[in-house]
């Protein structure tokens, strides 16, 4: 699965809406995780100024998540040491696909859930 969902390390973002650049953190959702932070095109660049800020926005909220997944790693999830951004993202969207009905909650409890189904602690 990890193979067949390309997503570049600055987590290009080719199709994105006008607004979501503009959300609030508290209103973006699993759906937009998936359809603004992945791509099957990693390597495409920005065709403008506008989807510069939508790829910069995606960079910066899944920053934020990773950032607090690992600030509560042990307590609820035992994520790997050389675990990567990536692969939270590829294991969050592959949790996502499995659970369509978890889309519409917020993207990085969505990733929560997700790091946690992957990683339970023993």
């Amino acid at each position: 699965m990890k193979r067949a969902l390309a997503v570049s390390s600055m987590l290009v973002a080719v199709q994105f809406g006008a607004s979501a650049a503009m959300a609030k953190a508290g209103e973006w959702t699993g759906n937009d995780l998936i359809r603004f932070c992945t791509s099957d095109k990693p390597n495409a660049k920005a065709k403008d100024r506008d989807e510069e800020d939508r790829v910069t926005y995606c960079a910066g909220y899944w920053e934020a998540t990773v950032t607090s997944i690992y600030m509560f790693d042990g307590r609820w999830a035992c994520v790997p040491p050389k675990t990567t951004p990536a692969d939270l993202l590829f294991a969050t969207v592959e949790w996502l696909r499995r659970h369509p009905d978890q889309k519409q909650y917020l993207a990085a409890s969505d990733a929560f859930a997700a790091v946690h189904a992957k990683w339970p602690c023993p």
